[in-house]
């Protein structure tokens, strides 16, 4: 896989098992993430478990809104600063259009003046 932080890896892995096809990794990577992710004889979930178990991230559960289904955020010591939000939510993804059931997988690191910043902000509706 490419050269990706400690947090970037296990985000792209879930992204990867989650958005199938062109909206997902490609080819041989995504294959390599779910693979490795998986581990032999888990599911791919228990092995994203696995893999945030054994590399030390620490996993918050937030407040949630009522829109919000779950709430959490991971990080990990060796980046401090940077962290993964994933929520499970509804509301509309178009100005006007109806509410659509989604994670919002967002990416976060420290920015400048200690503002943080967004890196990435995806929507995984499928």
């Amino acid at each position: 896989m490419a050269n990706r932080s400690v947090i970037e890896e296990p985000m792209m892995t879930a992204l990867a098992m989650a958005i199938p096809g062109p909206k997902g990794l490609e080819g041989a990577e995504a294959a390599e993430a779910a693979e490795g992710a998986a581990g032999a004889g888990l599911s791919k979930p228990e092995g994203i478990v696995k893999q945030i178990h054994e590399g030390g991230f620490q996993v918050k559960q937030n407040p949630k809104t009522g829109t919000q289904e779950s709430n959490v955020t991971i990080t990990h010591p060796s980046e401090p600063g940077t962290k993964l939000n994933l929520r499970s939510e509804a509301h509309p993804l178009q100005p006007g259009g109806p509410p659509v059931k989604h994670v919002n997988v967002e990416v976060v690191k420290p920015g400048t003046k200690n503002r943080p910043e967004v890196v990435l902000n995806k929507h995984i509706d499928q």
